[in-house]
């Protein structure tokens, strides 16, 4: 039970989404790093290439210029709003600089990513600590590219990761995203997860990304047998989240809550005031970039 008197609660962060920029140039200063896909994708769609190893380079010589450039590149702030292929091509940086995208091209083995994920959990958990963060929800996708016995192996590093944080002051909570083109597989491994001894720190599942395409509608099935999982198994309950208007090209805030289950993520479309929503009750979620953590707010 979370008991915390004064403390904030933190319900909506993407593990690798609220990565500081000082922290994650430190990872990097001292790994090898293949950057032509992050290169690629980014020129395509801002129209120059980042300088990103010329800025590490630099970095490693204790250039305080550069340590200024990388987190200019690093950071998704107002300059670079637009749209979601905009915010893809600068959280890329993230996704190729640690072995996520090494593992899902068959370089690196699934231990190499664990470690990354762990050391990410520590970090941002230290830093939310230091701002005074008493409880946590962190998230991660499952998606197409791990097999049932790797997305377990990954869940279990990940659920005794936080377990090392139960009688502390901060809890940290993990809700798994599933792909929503076809999210049974992982919805299987999360229903087993979650009856294991450490499966106490999973508290629910998401869908994130495009929406476009997968009204939530198709999943009425798949709801139905997360609800029948919490009737069954009370004391390991999940809710059943769900981002909208995260990429935003047809959704409104007023559209957005007709689809509600229990939660919206990423609800406050840019430019939209809260005060917007259709109801005062309604808890709206808001991402506020890769520098620095999110803000749930009410």
């Amino acid at each position: 039970m979370y008991a915390h008197q004064g403390k904030l609660a933190d319900l909506h962060t993407h593990l690798y989404g609220c990565i500081d920029s000082v922290d994650f140039l430190a990872f990097l200063l001292g790994r090898k790093v293949n950057w032509t896909a992050y290169k690629d994708n980014f020129q395509k769609i801002y129209g120059y290439c980042p300088p990103i190893s010329e800025i590490l380079e630099r970095c490693r010589r204790s250039d305080a210029d550069a340590r200024a450039e990388f987190n200019r590149l690093f950071v998704f702030g107002d300059d670079d709003a637009g749209n979601f292929s905009r915010f893809q091509a600068k959280y890329d940086i993230l996704l190729h600089g640690s072995a996520s995208m090494a593992f899902s091209r068959n370089e690196v083995p699934l231990s190499s990513l664990i470690n990354d994920v762990c050391l990410f959990i520590h970090k941002t958990i230290a830093r939310q600590r230091r701002q005074n963060v008493g409880y946590i929800e962190q998230r991660i996708t499952l998606g197409r590219r791990y097999t049932q016995a790797q997305a377990k192996e990954l869940l279990l590093a990940m659920l005794r990761t936080y377990a090392e944080y139960e009688d502390s002051d901060i809890q940290p909570r993990l809700a798994i995203i599933l792909p929503r083109e076809n999210p049974w597989p992982a919805w299987e491994v999360v229903r087993e997860m979650a009856l294991t001894p450490s499966g106490r720190f999973l508290t629910g599942i998401d869908f994130c990304f495009f929406e476009e395409g997968h009204p939530p509608k198709e999943q009425r099935e798949l709801f139905d047998s997360v609800r029948v999982f919490n009737e069954r198994y009370p004391e390991r309950a999940l809710a059943i989240l769900y981002h909208v208007g995260e990429s935003f090209n047809d959704k409104s805030l007023e559209s957005a809550v007709r689809w509600v289950l229990i939660r919206i993520g990423t609800a406050i479309i840019i430019g939209l005031k809260a005060s917007k929503s259709a109801s005062p009750n309604w808890i709206m979620i808001g991402d506020t970039g890769t520098d620095s953590p999110n803000t749930a707010s009410v």
